[in-house]
This record gives C-alpha cells, sequence and structure tokens, in this order.
C-alpha cells in the first residue's frame, strides 16, 4: 500500500509538470479499460452523471518513458456526491502520431525474410508439436513465394533479443543447465521448426524475440528459372518471429 502511494504521489508530480510544460515521457502500456464520469443529466439543480467503461488511452505520462507525449487540457466531469456531479478541467494525455515499433518489430522490418498469414502480425507457439517440423507459417523472401532455404551455417544462426541486444541462444544468462545449440531454431524448407528441447530448455523458448539467419535461398525468377542465393554474411537475410507466452 505504502509503494501503491509513492507511485501515485511520482506520477502526479510528473502529470503536474507534464502540465505546466505541455508535453511528459510516456511509455505505452497493456491495452485496459478505464471508468470515466460522464454527463447524464443538466437541471436547475445541478448536474448528475455517470460512469462508462472505455478503453484507457494507450499511453503514460512515465519519468523513465523513452516517448514524448503531447498534454491536451479540457473540460470533463467528476462527481461530487453521486450522482451529483460538477464540471472540471482536466488533462489528457495524448499519444504520439504512431506507435513506436517494439525492437523486435524494429528488427523485423530489417529483414529479407517474413513470415505469411496471420503469423506476421501475431505470436507463435514454439511447443505445439513434435521437434523438426513446421512451427510457422511460409516465409517469403523480398514479397515473393520461396521454394526453399537452406540449413544455416552462419555464427550465430539464432539469437534473442534480451537486456536491449540480440544475444546468440546458446550464449544466453540466466538460460538453461544446458545450453542450446546453436541450430535449435532452425529453416526447414519454407518454414521455422527446431529441435527436441534437452534438459530445462523448454522453460526458455517462451516469450521470446527470435532472429533467425538464412543462408540460402531458392526461388522462381521473373522468367520462371529457378534461382538460388547463398548468404556468407550478415545483412537482410534474417526472419524475425516472437514465441507466444507459457
Amino acid at each position: 500500500m505504502k509503494l501503491l502511494s509513492v507511485l501515485i504521489a511520482v506520477l502526479a508530480v510528473v502529470l503536474a509538470q507534464a502540465h505546466a510544460q505541455m508535453t511528459c515521457p510516456c511509455v505505452y502500456g497493456e491495452p485496459r479499460d478505464c471508468e470515466s464520469t460522464v454527463l447524464a443529466n443538466s437541471g436547475p439543480e445541478g448536474d448528475t452523471c455517470t460512469t462508462e467503461i472505455n478503453p484507457c488511452v494507450p499511453c503514460y505520462c512515465d519519468p523513465e518513458g523513452p516517448y514524448t507525449c503531447s498534454i491536451v487540457s479540457g473540460s470533463g466531469y467528476q462527481f461530487t456526491t453521486e450522482p451529483e456531479c460538477e464540471e472540471v478541467e482536466k488533462s489528457v494525455v495524448q499519444c504520439p502520431a504512431e506507435p513506436p515499433l517494439s525492437p523486435c518489430e524494429e528488427a523485423a522490418a530489417t529483414c529479407a525474410f517474413k513470415l505469411s498469414g496471420p503469423d506476421a502480425n501475431s505470436c507463435i507457439d514454439p511447443l505445439p508439436n513434435s521437434p523438426d517440423v513446421c512451427i510457422t507459417s511460409e516465409m517469403t523472401y523480398n514479397g515473393q513465394e520461396i521454394l526453399q532455404v537452406g540449413n544455416t551455417n552462419l555464427n550465430p544462426n539464432s539469437e534473442y533479443y534480451q537486456d536491449g541486444a540480440f544475444v546468440a541462444i546458446q550464449s544466453i544468462s540466466p538460460g538453461p543447465t544446458q545450453a542450446f545449440s546453436p541450430s535449435f531454431w532452425k529453416p526447414l524448407v519454407t518454414c521455422v521448426g527446431h529441435e527436441t528441447p534437452q534438459s530445462n530448455q523448454a522453460e526458455f523458448v517462451y516469450d521470446r524475440c527470435v532472429r533467425l539467419w538464412i543462408s540460402s535461398v531458392q526461388f522462381l525468377g521473373p522468367d520462371g528459372q529457378i534461382v538460388n542465393e547463398n548468404f556468407n554474411d550478415f545483412g537482410d537475410n534474417c526472419v524475425v518471429f516472437t514465441t507466444c507466452p507459457e
């Protein structure tokens, strides 16, 4: 309770400072509902209000926030003695015009390989079935269908986003008691699969941002001929996906 009071006090100070300067450092939060007070009736004896539940503004002021939000002043209502209410001045946080990309989304945007269909914008169940079978939809390469991709021979060949950077999965910390093999995540013809989890590795496959490097791809050229491309370095020859929470 004391911690909650301190947090509320800190946010109040930040919002007060923000109101003075009309901007504040802010963050995006998880979608949630908020209760608001709205005018129900206005008459000579005063105003009465009711409450409504609506989606909250997705961003809010936070002194450590990486984004800058605007503070918009306007009028609203608050209860005096419910259902009686009065009109008051209120400040509302206004999110940036374009929602920021997550680090995983930013990394995915730099890769020439993308997952197709619903998997392109949703998390992947990392352990839905047996190893060495597809857990994702088919990949595309620069927007076109592919015939197959080669098993990667790059080092590292797959990485997790951790503490602000991508780290080879065999080097993550904390990690499983038996380190992942570099090829735990692997390309399988046109999709992504994985090896059999060893020891407690299954505990470290959920809720992860994974970047998988591709060493070769085969596709049909404009003339219908098969084209083979090989990659010996780290450029845009990657695919990024997010695994679902357990």
